[in-house]
């Protein structure tokens, strides 16, 4: 019977693995399909051109994107809520004083001890001391750890952002870059280029941004160009980039943590 209490965490974890794989079928189709065009334009004083990014405000992927992984993290922040209340039921069904359940995610002891009373008092003791063994603050003396790169940080963060601000902002890590073609510097003299260059640029990337500066000595008469970009997408998280595939991990973290809690509904 107490395992039944379990359903709506279960439910949910399917749906979040449905729902990385859209996010990610999203991405891999519209790189593919070249939803975000890239092209190249002289200055104003031909001395020199340009890359920019085409005008994608009509087809913007990344709006899409921005709501399908608000809507994954939504969800994942509401399995750890849900399991807390499933936890409450084992210790006492029905809880007490549900409105005061949630799942806990602190940075700073004190605020942990001083804001979890009512929701500690309410689930079973092994469960409390694995909540507090999974606080950000518990890793704290770890080498290099910095809490806020903390997978149930990194939750709390993305979801407070989509519901309370503006949804997760995306950025491109820009790998490699392609040129092929000719630039005329009148009708007979040109230049022949053919090249890749490596390379690892972040830019938020926006409609019509301008980037990549190329300054030539003489006047430019003509460009006849094609270039290709390799991409990865990344999220903006605190002051860090996180590649997209991170959001992997935060389900996997999740997926995790629902299992050490298992032993409570045996």
């Amino acid at each position: 019977m107490k395992k039944d209490f379990l359903r709506p965490v279960d439910v949910k974890l399917e749906r979040a693995k449905v729902q990385i794989d859209e996010i990610f079928l999203l991405v891999e189709k519209s790189v593919a399909d070249n939803r975000i065009k890239f092209s190249c334009n002289e200055f104003e004083n031909k001395l020199g051109y340009y890359l920019y990014v085409g005008d994608y405000t009509e087809d913007n992927f990344f709006e899409e994107l921005s709501v399908r992984v608000g809507e994954f993290i939504h969800n994942l922040r509401s399995i750890l809520d849900n399991l807390v209340y499933a936890l409450a039921r084992v210790h006492n069904d029905p809880p007490k004083n549900p409105r005061k359940l949630s799942f806990p995610i602190c940075e700073n002891r004190e605020i942990f001890d001083r804001s979890t009373i009512d929701i500690l008092e309410q689930i079973p003791l092994p469960a409390r001391e694995t909540i507090l063994s999974a606080q950000p603050f518990m890793f704290g003396n770890l080498p290099g750890f910095k809490s806020e790169s903390y997978v149930l940080s990194i939750i709390t963060y993305l979801n407070n952002a989509d519901k309370h601000r503006i949804p997760a902002s995306f950025i491109a890590v820009f790998d490699e870059l392609y040129i092929n073609g000719k630039i005329y510097f009148d009708e007979d003299d040109y230049v022949e280029i053919n090249e890749t260059q490596k390379f690892k640029i972040q830019l938020p990337v926006t409609p019509k941004l301008k980037f990549f500066e190329f300054h030539t000595e003489d006047f430019i008469y003509q460009i006849d160009l094609e270039f290709k970009l390799s991409y990865n997408i990344a999220i903006e998280v605190f002051d860090e980039i996180l590649h997209i595939d991170y959001l992997k991990n935060l389900l996997r973290s999740t997926e995790i943590l629902v299992r050490h809690f298992r032993n409570n509904f045996e």
